[in-house]
């Protein structure tokens, strides 16, 4: 028997129901059944979140087809998760029999589910979700590198992404048991993923010895595996060619010089990526008072190195910012200097949107190159200064490196630029005559 949460009748219109309209009777089929509060709360929540109301109405939508066959016990309970919910969204609309049908899944069945799981887990209508294996033990990590090493929050994210995988193929029940972590199961482990030689096998690794110093913190002894680990080496590309030319970095800027909101706002993000040398996380954590348009500095409160720096902004760059804030930025509550330009519009501009919106730029300007990602930005910077033989401290310094030896590696030799960039040797002569000595 399903639970009665609370009983509408349908002659009261209720809050989710008033978004609709009552000439065809959806806002009655809305507001009525025994499941109404489900609706009263995900449109409440929705509301506190920014959300417009036609995104409130089809997500309330779609979330009636749900409770509809909840009240009609034609959704099985086991059923009632994230990937039920959205198989249920496949299956139902091309067999749909609710008195106001849906002849195909919208994006607003898939949108909605997780808004609307938690609401029908509170209310006893949903199992429960299974508890992720090792939680405890990455949580512990977790708060090692945060307090011990000081490692931010993405830097922390990235290594339990890389450490999960290796906990489940080595216990594979999901119960920890450091004694299954030796040195021969580990390397036998990161060998079945040497062959790809790709950046995450070297992500994986690193996590893995990280989490072995941690597990010793726990009195556990790991120096054995420690020193039988051994990771395979990745040659990355020389940093001349990972860098765009000027001719590329003018291309990529054009399709942003436009006086669009959103255009504004991604074109001064990629002259801070470019011109400064902010990583993205540094960009996603500026707030409008870190910026002082009128001396030109901008001040980053919280860098990788967790050092504040002021750094100079160039002309175009600080142009750029002033152009976003003036004329761009939406006015909303959050400090943040760049924020979402979609709904909920409160709230700052994430890394993984820094990413996107510069793979944005490339896709847009046509640019074929070995990488699209926002470091690649940074890489250009340091490659330039270095081939404008300024000194490797003062590119040290606009880099942001706390040791030489990083900015050294952007003065690696690119062989092939290098033969396109020299002479060939002249012919050997010789004014011996023939028959002399």
């Amino acid at each position: 028997m399903v639970p009665v949460l609370l009983a509408v009748q349908c002659c009261a219109m209720s809050r989710a129901g008033s978004y609709f309209s009552r000439r065809r009777g959806l806002a009655e089929f809305i507001s009525a059944g025994p499941l109404a509060s489900v609706l009263e709360e995900l449109t409440r929540r929705l509301e506190e979140k920014g959300y417009c109301p036609s995104t409130i109405q089809g997500y309330v939508r779609a979330a009636r087809h749900v409770t509809y066959s909840i009240e009609r016990r034609q959704l099985a309970r086991r059923d009632r998760t994230l990937p039920g919910l959205r198989r249920f969204a496949r299956t139902h609309c091309a067999s749909c029999r609710c008195p106001h049908r849906e002849t195909a899944a919208s994006a607003n069945f898939y949108s909605c589910t997780p808004h609307l799981l938690p609401i029908l887990i509170r209310a006893g209508l949903a199992p429960e979700p299974r508890r992720t294996p090792f939680a405890d033990e990455l949580a512990a990590y977790d708060k090692y590198m945060a307090e011990v090493k000081g490692l931010s929050e993405e830097t922390r994210a990235i290594q339990r992404r890389a450490l999960a995988p290796v906990l489940r193929a080595l216990m594979p029940r999901g119960r920890f048991d450091p004694a299954r972590m030796t040195g021969v199961a580990l390397q036998s482990h990161v060998s079945t993923l040497a062959g790809t030689r790709s950046p995450h096998t070297v992500h994986r690794t690193v996590a893995i010895r990280d989490f072995l110093r941690f597990l010793q913190t726990r009195g556990i002894d790991t120096t054995k595996a420690l020193a039988m680990l051994k990771g395979p080496k990745v040659v990355s590309p020389l940093s001349s060619r990972k860098a765009l030319t000027m001719p590329q970095m003018r291309a990529l800027l054009a399709p942003l010089m436009c006086r669009e909101p959103l255009a504004m706002r991604d074109l001064a993000i990629v002259l801070l990526l470019g011109q400064v040398g902010l990583r993205r996380a540094d960009v996603t954590r500026l707030t409008i008072h870190d910026f002082n348009g009128r001396a030109g500095i901008l001040r980053v409160q919280r860098s990788k190195s967790r050092r504040a720096f002021e750094l100079p902004v160039p002309d175009e760059t600080r142009e750029a910012i002033l152009r976003y804030v003036r004329h761009g930025r939406p006015s909303v509550a959050t400090p943040a200097l760049f924020v979402a330009h979609a709904f909920p519009y409160d709230a700052g501009i994430t890394t993984s949107a820094v990413s996107g919106l510069v793979a944005r730029a490339f896709r847009r300007s046509g640019i074929e190159h070995l990488s699209n990602g926002a470091h690649v930005l940074r890489h250009t910077l340091a490659t330039h200064l270095v081939a404008a033989k300024q000194p490797l401290k003062a590119i040290a310094d606009v880099m942001r490196h706390r040791a030489i030896d990083t900015t050294v590696r952007y003065t690696r030799v690119d062989l092939d630029r290098l033969r396109a960039a020299v002479c060939p040797w002249p012919e050997e002569t010789t004014d011996v005559q023939p028959g002399t000595t």
